[in-house]
């Protein structure tokens, strides 16, 4: 089943502002929107340090982007299962 975008997956993100009509009052959407694509991945908070393999996957538009924090795309849930450690030299 393929799912639909919708304005709901842009709650929180930066730019959800222009759904709402922006300052102006005069826009009806984001102009990111309309290329947009459903995508799962991550949200991590600047002040989080890896591993993220905790993290709950969520789906967002590929245009995501929120402050102090990024998404973090995942290509398929094999990735889900690497964890990302630094190496102690």
């Amino acid at each position: 089943m393929v799912e639909k975008k919708s304005k709901s997956m842009c709650s929180g993100c930066r730019d959800d502002f222009y759904n709402c009509g922006g300052a102006t009052g005069k826009t009806n959407h984001c102009w990111h929107y309309d290329d947009a694509e459903i995508v799962k991945g991550i949200f991590v908070g600047t002040w989080e340090n890896p591993p993220y393999v905790n993290k709950p996957v969520i789906k967002k538009l590929s245009c995501y982007r929120k402050e102090r924090g990024c998404f973090i795309k995942l290509p398929d849930q094999k990735s889900r299962k690497k964890t990302y450690t630094m190496k102690s030299w």
